[in-house]
């Protein structure tokens, strides 16, 4: 009985694993430079 419940743990802990993160190739999405403005003198 004791084997069951190990085979059952360890059957959701891959499938939670599998489930985690982003589906699809890695991307970095690219950060747009905040332009400096002249109001201050």
């Amino acid at each position: 009985m004791k084997k069951c419940w190990y085979c059952l743990l360890a059957a959701s802990m891959l499938l939670s694993i599998t489930a985690c993160g982003v589906k699809g190739p890695l991307y970095f999405p690219q950060t747009e430079q905040p332009t400096p403005s002249q109001t201050s003198k």
